[in-house]
């Protein structure tokens, strides 16, 4: 699954990484910057970055290069700890220059990275912050103050479940439909970042959710950093 996943990513980035001599250069430093600060062994972050050399160069792709590149900014950053006259490396900041960060925050979520430009956080009460809950649903509040709808009618995320091993991880989901019903429903974390398969089975039990790419990921957002303090397993 992590291959999979990784594969995705590697994809999506390669359909929106910078053209040679508009950043390209760059942009592949600054992400080895971001794995390095994710804790990514050197050789990971190397078989990922010639990944996105092939989908680039395919035959004329420089391994050596993508490899020197991440050889660079590891020794760097190692460098930096003992020296910070060194410079600091690059990294996810850098990269939002160059890729629209919508597409940065999908990639790395796939990837399980989160930086502190893309992470949410999570409220005393539990709740995902920047997300408001009404009677008529689930809303996103943007930096302009305007609301993005993220599902209707509104989603509760009750409690974290996991199974009896204290594994497979998730969250505990109530709704009403139109009609009054009332729906409990885990979902599995891992479906919920990765998978349409849960969007489709909250659909069919009465839920409307937002369509477009960024709706979905602000649904994802809202169900994985929701974390109430009951556990049910």
């Amino acid at each position: 699954m992590r291959a999979c996943r990784r594969t995705a990513a590697a994809a999506l980035l390669i359909r929106h990484f910078p053209d040679e001599g508009a950043g390209r250069h760059d942009a592949f430093l600054a992400l080895a910057g971001v794995f390095q600060r994710a804790g990514w062994k050197q050789d990971d972050a190397t078989q990922f970055l010639c990944a996105m050399y092939r989908g680039l160069w395919d035959h004329e792709a420089e391994f050596d290069k993508a490899a020197k590149e991440v050889e660079t900014t590891y020794a760097k950053a190692e460098k930096t700890a003992d020296d910070p006259e060194t410079g600091a490396v690059t990294g996810y900041t850098r990269l939002s220059q160059l890729i629209n960060p919508t597409f940065l925050r999908k990639a790395f979520r796939w990837l399980d990275i989160m930086t502190k430009a893309s992470a949410p956080t999570t409220t005393d009460d539990g709740r995902a912050s920047g997300f408001i809950v009404n009677e008529r649903g689930v809303f996103f509040v943007s930096p302009s103050g305007a609301l993005r709808l993220v599902c209707m009618p509104p989603l509760e995320v009750l409690s974290v479940a996991s199974s009896a091993q204290a594994d497979n991880f998730g969250r505990l989901l109530r709704w009403h439909d139109v009609r009054g019903n009332e729906h409990l429903q885990v979902i599995n974390l891992e479906h919920v970042v990765d998978s349409s398969v849960y969007r489709r089975e909250l659909v069919d039990r009465g839920l409307m959710v937002a369509q477009k790419s960024r709706g979905r990921d602000l649904k994802a957002d809202y169900i994985q950093f929701s974390v109430r303090n009951r556990t049910y397993g």
